[in-house]
C-alpha cells in the first residue's frame, strides 16, 4: 500500500506541469480571441537596442506585453502572458545575422546566413516549468518562417536564466516610459 501511495504521488509530481501547460494554452487562447480593453505604446532606443513595447490589458485579469526589437545583428518579438499579474507564458522569436563563407570561397565574398529561433517558456508561480524551441538557419531569410513553423519544438532543460523573463515581464507590464523598458534590460 505505501508503495502504491509513492507511485501515486510521483505520478502526480510530473503530471501537474502538464495539467499546467493545458491551462496555460487555453488562457494564451482567450488573450489570442479577445479584444483589449486598455492599451499603450512605448518607443524606447538606447545602442544597441530600440523598438517599441505594447501593453494590452483584457477582461478576467489578462494582460499581454510585447516588446519589438532590433539590435545590431537581428531583431526579435518577446510576447510575455499575464493573468492576475502573473506571469503565465512567454513566446520569443529571434532572428539573428553572420557572416558565413560561401562554399569554395577564400573568404573574401561572405554571404549572410540568418537564424530564426522560437521559445516557449511556461510558468508557474514565477517559475519556469517547462521550456520548448525550435531554430533554423538560411541564406533565404523569407523562408524561415515556414521553415520553423514546419517543425516539432524541442524540450530543453530548464537553465536559471529561464528565470530572466519572469523578472523583465513583471517589470514590463509596468512600465510606463522609456526609461522604465530600458531598465528591465539593465540599461
Amino acid at each position: 500500500m505505501k508503495r502504491f501511495l509513492l507511485l501515486a504521488l510521483i505520478g502526480s509530481l510530473h503530471a501537474a506541469p502538464a495539467e499546467r501547460v493545458k491551462e496555460i494554452r487555453g488562457w494564451y487562447q482567450t488573450i489570442q480571441e479577445a479584444t483589449a480593453k486598455k492599451e499603450r505604446t512605448i518607443k524606447f532606443e538606447d545602442e544597441p537596442l530600440s523598438g517599441t513595447l505594447t501593453v494590452r490589458e483584457f477582461d478576467s485579469g489578462f494582460a499581454a506585453v510585447t516588446l519589438s526589437f532590433g539590435a545590431e545583428h537581428g531583431e526579435g518579438d518577446d510576447h510575455y502572458y499575464f493573468k492576475d499579474g502573473e506571469l503565465f507564458f512567454v513566446f520569443s522569436v529571434h532572428t539573428l545575422w553572420q557572416f558565413a563563407p560561401r562554399p569554395g570561397d577564400d573568404g573574401t565574398n561572405p554571404t549572410t546566413v540568418d537564424t530564426r529561433s522560437e521559445t516557449r517558456l511556461y510558468y508557474e508561480d514565477g517559475k519556469c516549468i517547462r521550456k520548448l524551441t525550435k531554430s533554423a538557419s538560411s541564406e533565404d531569410r523569407d523562408s524561415l518562417p515556414a521553415k520553423v513553423g514546419k517543425m516539432e519544438s524541442t524540450e530543453e532543460a530548464l537553465k536559471e536564466s529561464d528565470e530572466v523573463h519572469a523578472k523583465r515581464g513583471a517589470l514590463l507590464l509596468k512600465a510606463t516610459d522609456a526609461g522604465e523598458v530600458l531598465k528591465a534590460f539593465g540599461n
